[in-house]
């Protein structure tokens, strides 16, 4: 399906310059391998299309009632290390009273990653 909507894209002339994931939540419990290996295969899949855009990866992989994942946040580090990845906002360190249920965002829980996201495209940084 990506590979279709790139496809689409590149058909229609609509640049792409940046990619903003977020995601693994879901993957938490997941080898860190495992993760690693599918999300680099994303974006080399974006790269084959867009090799100057930019690729953003969140840390994000609590999924409630689970906190954070350590091989999931390890893996979207480590593709940092790739040709324009980039860190983005990491949506772990957003207590529970900025998740309106104690676990998804509230309103001021965007608003904080948003904010992280906005300085990190301005100033894209890699994993230390």
């Amino acid at each position: 399906m990506l590979e279709n909507r790139l496809k689409e894209t590149k058909e229609n002339h609509i640049n792409i310059t940046h990619f903003l994931w977020h995601q693994g939540e879901s993957d938490n419990g997941t080898y860190e391998t495992e993760y690693e290996h599918g999300l680099t295969e994303v974006i080399e899949l974006t790269q084959r299309y867009y090799p100057e855009a930019e690729f953003f990866v969140s840390q994000a992989s609590a999924n409630c009632p689970n906190t954070s994942s350590e091989a999931i946040l390890k893996s979207q580090r480590d593709v940092t290390k790739l040709k324009n990845v980039f860190m983005g906002s990491n949506t772990d360190l957003i207590d529970a009273n900025d998740r309106w249920d104690g676990c998804h965002l509230s309103g001021r829980g965007v608003e904080k990653a948003s904010n992280d996201w906005i300085q990190l495209i301005q100033l894209p940084q890699k994993s230390s």
